[in-house]
């Protein structure tokens, strides 16, 4: 289906949706009415786009309708595309003023979007505020909701070994000792941290963030198994995502991730990093197809990703000095 048939239906949709609802939400009184029109057969999972419409209806055409002013969220959406507010004349002298949405929701469940104001300025320049109503919709999970556990058979009881007494003292002994090293490295690292430099310069200088990336991004094959190029590709953006930025990314959760990087990165490159980790989790976790030329692209995302962190921090890094000269 094509983008004009696509607008075509769904101003064919907000047209019937009037001609039903006029009777009974008073389109035709003395103030109009807010819509969200989500396509009855949409069954979005998770990350997808969802093409949507905010339309209001209102009894006089003299009006100037302002809409809101969209961020990058809506409730528990994200906001990613918003088109320009169109206006259809109806019947009875009814006119129709529709924008276009694209939104997506990176959860599976009830995605909620809450009230959002639209102001009408009639002609006699009084402005009247027109809510849109609380509107939900559900994202399909990409797991099977009927999945069962696969019943694995018990092991078999291995065959007990005999072990004379001074075998079975000899690695008990072995054991403690070995434990014993380990807290004690472990207490000396703690209480003295030159020995972590010390070590640090034994073992040799790690690469910069970007640079190991970069390296592991070399080592990636996208013809090789999906679920493992995944993997290590999250792996990869992850360590440089905590390395670059100060945060364990390795142990947090992708929305735990997007939080941390809208503060202080700008929302396209938030979204477009969270999107290559999202990504990476549909493969690694519900085994989604993809091919090689899409494990590629996102090798060249998550490259592209990192480039730009290092162009809008390196920027941050270079205006703090000048931030304290001037004060």
């Amino acid at each position: 289906m094509t983008a004009t048939t696509m607008t075509a239906w769904r101003k064919g949709l907000a047209i019937v949706l009037v001609g039903l609802l006029a009777p009974t939400v008073g389109v035709l009184a003395s103030e109009g009415a807010a819509h969200v029109l989500i396509p009855d057969d949409a069954a979005p999972q998770v990350g997808d786009r969802l093409a949507i419409d905010i339309v209001l209806d209102w009894p006089s055409a003299d009006v100037t309708p302002r809409f809101p002013a969209w961020t990058e969220s809506w409730g528990d959406a994200e906001v990613l595309e918003v088109g320009p507010v169109e206006r259809q004349v109806l019947s009875d002298g009814v006119v129709s003023f529709l924008q276009p949405l694209v939104i997506a929701a990176y959860r599976p469940g009830e995605i909620e979007l809450p009230p959002q104001p639209i102001e009408v300025t009639e002609a006699d320049g009084e402005t009247v505020t027109v809510q849109t109503p609380v509107t939900t919709y559900t994202i399909v999970s990409v797991l099977p909701s009927d999945a069962e556990p696969t019943a694995l058979a018990p092991k078999a009881a291995a065959e007990p070994v005999a072990l004379d007494d001074d075998w079975g003292f000899g690695i008990t002994a072995a054991i403690l000792l070995a434990v014993v090293l380990a807290a004690g490295i472990f207490a000396a690292l703690r209480r003295y941290p030159v020995l972590v430099d010390a070590l640090g310069r034994v073992i040799g200088p790690r690469l910069a963030p970007l640079d190991e990336l970069l390296g592991r991004l070399r080592g990636l094959d996208p013809q090789a198994d999906a679920e493992r190029q995944a993997t290590r590709l999250s792996l990869a953006l992850r360590t440089y995502l905590g390395r670059r930025l100060g945060f364990p990314a390795v142990e947090s959760t992708t929305s735990e991730i997007r939080r941390r990087l809208a503060d202080g990165l700008p929302a396209p490159l938030v979204h477009q990093a969270v999107r290559v980790l999202a990504a990476c989790d549909e493969v690694k976790f519900a085994q989604r197809y993809v091919t090689p030329a899409d494990t590629q692209a996102r090798i060249d995302d998550v490259r592209a990703v990192a480039l730009e962190i290092e162009r809008h921090t390196r920027i941050d890094d270079e205006s703090e000095p000048a931030v304290e000269a001037a004060a």
